[in-house]
């Protein structure tokens, strides 16, 4: 392995792999590391919304993923203990993790970016023009470093807290399920203690992401039960195996970091701030932003003005905040259960009362907007 780099990327998901990609067509030398082996699964849920499908089609990925066969999403079924209501999708697509983020990859080696997995990458020094990576017992040099790298990215002097009080992730995979689930539905089941989300992936198996109460977790034994209890409270099937199934889990969701830049350093996707996801959110805000910073980690290779970190600090605010926000605001209401409940019955009376919300969380990025 070489050991000077233009861009060394911290993490192979969506973001990291993206933002390599797009640098590597830009002419610059681009490692890409991961720690996991690929391709691997992820706790993270499987829907590609309009939002994220707008991104790959600016790039001009669309094609290269809906090739994998994935899944076409026309409904999102909710419900609570008592209430339900179907809302249809505009857009919005299903596809496990596992061939959604190898795709990326690829794409990124395509365009000549060098891809090493099962590599752990701490940040190290900072140099005259960049900073040492360490991995391992041996260092490398990256004049630019763009860490997507998820909920717990490297050390970064500026740190990335979690919020008080905030929902821990968790996701499972079942081969099969009753058939009330139904393939092009995104299930969401939602109780005061979290949300189940089910939908069908291409290979036939069922996805399962869930949002939960740290201490319901604990009260119950597990994510599992805590599954079960909340699709049997939203009045839908048992799900054969859910209990006993196994789990994968993540640290609290909603982080924000006190800034989204170090010098010659930028934050993307989860590893930028994270807030509970509504359905199909966390990808897209993932997409916008890698494929949004590439101007900026560019111009930092000629050289280094704090005036690039804080350019990137407006403008993924105006890519990701009102979104974000909005997602928040749902997530308060369905922890409700009279809001939520009167959510959903005004949104069964009135489908469009819907749109709204859909049409902000799904419209496209404008990333030719301040861009440096």
């Amino acid at each position: 392995m070489n050991a000077d780099w233009d861009a060394v990327v911290i993490g192979a998901g969506p973001a990291g792999s993206l933002a390599a990609r797009q640098l590597a067509l830009r002419g610059a030398r681009v490692l890409l590391l991961d720690k996991a082996a690929f391709p691997r699964p992820k706790v993270c849920g499987c829907c590609i919304n309009d939002h994220a499908l707008s991104t790959l089609r600016s790039v001009g990925l669309l094609d290269c993923i809906l090739k994998l066969d994935a899944v076409p999403l026309r409904i999102m079924r909710l419900a609570t203990a008592s209430a339900h209501a179907d809302v249809a999708l505009e857009a919005g697509i299903c596809l496990s993790r596992e061939a959604f983020d190898q795709a990326l990859v690829d794409a990124a080696g395509v365009a000549g970016a060098v891809f090493s997995p099962s590599t752990e990458a701490a940040v190290g020094d900072e140099t005259h023009d960049g900073w040492n990576i360490r991995l391992g017992s041996d260092t490398i040099h990256a004049r630019v470093v763009v860490i997507a790298a998820g909920l717990r990215p490297p050390s970064m002097r500026e740190g990335n807290g979690a919020e008080p009080g905030s929902r821990i992730g968790a996701g499972a995979t079942l081969d099969a399920a009753p058939n009330f689930y139904r393939r092009h539905v995104v299930h969401m089941a939602c109780g005061s203690d979290g949300y189940v989300g089910i939908v069908q992936l291409e290979d036939g198996r069922w996805n399962l992401a869930a949002a939960f109460d740290r201490d319901a977790v604990r009260r119950v034994s597990g994510p599992g039960p805590l599954a079960a209890q909340i699709v049997h409270q939203a009045g839908w099937p048992a799900l054969p195996g859910l209990e006993q199934c196994e789990w994968r889990g993540t640290v609290t969701l909603t982080r924000h970091p006190r800034r989204v830049w170090d010098r010659r350093m930028f934050l993307v996707g989860d590893a930028a701030g994270y807030v509970e996801p509504f359905t199909g959110e966390g990808i897209a805000w993932a997409l916008a932003s890698a494929a949004a910073c590439v101007p900026w980690a560019l111009r930092a290779l000629d050289g280094w003005d704090d005036s690039l970190g804080e350019g990137w600090t407006r403008m993924h605010q105006r890519l990701i905040g009102d979104r974000q926000r909005l997602c928040r605001t749902a997530s308060r209401v369905l922890r409700s259960p009279f809001w939520s409940a009167a959510a959903l019955h005004a949104v069964r009376l009135v489908p469009w009362l819907a749109s709204p919300v859909l049409r902000r969380l799904n419209a496209p990025s404008q990333f030719e907007k301040a861009m440096p």
